[in-house]
């Protein structure tokens, strides 16, 4: 059996039909209409955007970045693993934040980028067959926004919630 015949054996896993020239797309093997029709119905943020700004801003950012990613491609439990991502994320900042464990800056920054690097090279084989089928690209001015948002909100909550020393008795 050759691998043409092989390969035509096998459905495309969105719509069903056979097709010898299918193509990886995240973890689904798809024919090329479904690519296609995948690739024109979405837009999705690059491996590269969601590391850098992950590096840059926030972990959290990339993680939520490529949740949405997944869920543009049909990809839910790849989706639900980001989002769990975030949560854990989230709660970790918060444990920093209201411990009194000191952190040094460098081991924080550090950590924070090679989470963002590690999640945002998950993506990278698929982004490139979003790419060479011509993907288009998100906004990128609204996670920056929203980013910077979510430290301003967590930042007047903390100041919200600091007691001041010039009004303890």
């Amino acid at each position: 059996m050759t691998p043409e015949v092989a390969a035509a054996g096998q459905p495309c896993d969105r719509c069903g039909t056979f097709s010898p020239a299918r193509k990886a797309l995240g973890t689904r093997q798809l024919c090329a209409a479904c690519v296609e029709h995948v690739v024109s119905n979405g837009r999705f943020w690059s491996s590269r955007y969601a590391t850098v700004l992950g590096a840059v801003l926030n972990p959290t950012a990339t993680a939520v970045l490529l949740a949405l990613n997944w869920q543009r491609l049909g990809e839910p439990a790849k989706a639900r693993g980001m989002w769990i991502n975030t949560g854990v994320l989230l709660l970790c900042y918060l444990a920093i934040i209201f411990s009194n464990v000191e952190l040094p800056t460098p081991v924080t920054l550090g950590a924070g980028i090679g989470v963002a690097v590690v999640m945002g090279r998950g993506f990278d084989a698929t982004w490139a067959t979003l790419e060479a089928a011509g993907a288009q690209k998100a906004n990128r001015f609204l996670p920056v926004v929203f980013t910077l948002l979510a430290f301003v909100a967590v930042a007047v909550v903390m100041v919200l919630t600091t007691p001041d020393p010039l009004f303890e008795p």
